[in-house]
């Protein structure tokens, strides 16, 4: 199923992007930033230079201050809208402006594609209230896995460019399983302006939906559950998937190993299905699996530190992985401790991505247990799960 991302003017708020900012004055300011970016381009055949490969799709913004965004989609192979076979990438530059030209003040190499089935690629660039977001959608179709997509979201914090969230769905047999983030158009003053759905179905089946309404502040989705769903108009929509958002300026921090006070039995044939040190794999389609008999109430998931080092923040994703998350226990509330020195509580919005903790603690730790102290209620699964657990460095 292939995942559509549908853009929308968005107004600048005070102090974000000038009125302009939509995309480029004119598009003389765009093939200035491309040629400063690729020395070697030739707008009349896309090519970007040697290595560079050829031009599949662009986008840019110019920021308050000056600073131009842009985001540029390319290929190994001559593009012709949807390609078959080969390489295709994403590049991410921050340029500003010096004397009669332009000078390269940031850059980043975005999402890659490397297939043999059909694919497609696009980038855009989103202001809102929050900030600029570089958006890159990939989609493939006609491979071995069958049709697949996703829209991976970045932003730029004024110094560099840093992934907020990988979203991907897939269509395997009958099952269908969607999530998306959208950005509200009837976003008020100070409130949250983006929404997360899901819905999922089998076969010919009737959906299961949900929404929760969410802000990003800088390190994570936030939830504001007292907000009404957005309207039937909003702007960018994306798949999502449970992949952690990375910390802003922070360092990631090395676990020597995982344990855990209790796990659930493994299936027959699967012995480490259900371990601790799922949580700390990298891999989304793998979770520790609390044991107890309270939905995983009362357990605790311990990652013990390669070295003693000061925790910046903890990015943890609550939920089973898969589809139906919503039907085991999912994180609602938990309790943060270490060798030494007080406890810290957290409580979670109940979403299926990674969510950034703060921690408190200002010293080196050499351990960090995070202890289950209430789930949300689940209707199938029998006990909560920690699909990833990552730490930043203070």
């Amino acid at each position: 199923m292939m995942a559509r991302l549908l853009l929308a003017a968005i107004a600048a708020a005070p102090g974000r992007a000038p009125p302009s900012g939509a995309e480029p004055p004119h598009a003389q300011v765009e093939e200035a930033l491309l040629r400063t970016a690729y020395p070697g381009y030739q707008p009349e055949q896309g090519w970007l230079g040697h290595s560079e490969g050829f031009l599949v799709g662009r986008s840019s913004i110019c920021l308050e201050g000056g600073t131009c965004l842009l985001a540029v989609a390319a290929t190994a192979n001559r593009p012709g809208g949807e390609a078959v076979g080969g390489h295709s990438w994403s590049s991410f530059f921050a340029l500003r402006p010096a004397g009669a030209g332009w000078v390269e003040a940031g850059y980043s190499a975005g999402p890659v594609i490397s297939a043999a089935a059909r694919w497609r690629l696009g980038v855009s660039i989103l202001v809102d209230g929050d900030g600029p977001f570089l958006v890159v959608t990939t989609s493939t179709s006609g491979g071995e896995d069958g049709e697949s997509s996703a829209t991976h979201l970045w932003t730029w914090d004024g110094a560099k460019f840093l992934p907020v969230l990988t979203a991907a769905t897939t269509l395997q047999g009958t099952a269908v399983s969607e999530s998306s983030f959208a950005l509200c158009a009837d976003r008020p003053q100070d409130r949250p302006s983006w929404e997360l759905r899901t819905r999922e179905r089998e076969g010919t089946g009737k959906w299961t939906e949900s929404k929760v309404r969410v802000r990003w502040n800088g390190q994570a989705w936030v939830e504001r559950a007292g907000d009404r769903p957005c309207g039937d108009r909003s702007g960018s929509v994306a798949v999502a998937s449970a992949t952690p958002a990375a910390a802003r300026g922070q360092a990631a921090v090395r676990v020597k190993a995982a344990s855990a006070s209790r796990t659930a039995a493994a299936p027959k044939g699967r012995p480490g299905a259900t371990a601790a040190a799922n949580a700390v794999d990298g891999d989304g389609k793998t979770a520790w699996e609390a044991g107890g008999k309270k939905g995983g109430v009362g357990e605790w998931l311990q990652l013990d530190l390669a070295s003693s080092v000061g925790i910046g923040s903890l990015q943890l994703v609550g939920t089973c992985p898969g589809p139906d998350w919503k039907a085991g226990p999912r994180l609602k509330k938990i309790r943060l401790r270490f060798e030494d020195g007080p406890a810290q509580e957290e409580t979670l919005a109940d979403i299926p991505t990674a969510q950034s903790i703060a921690v408190k603690r200002t010293g080196p730790a050499r351990w960090i247990r995070v202890e289950l102290l209430e789930v949300f209620g689940g209707s199938g699964r029998r006990n909560a799960c920690v699909t990833e657990a990552t730490l930043q460095a203070r």
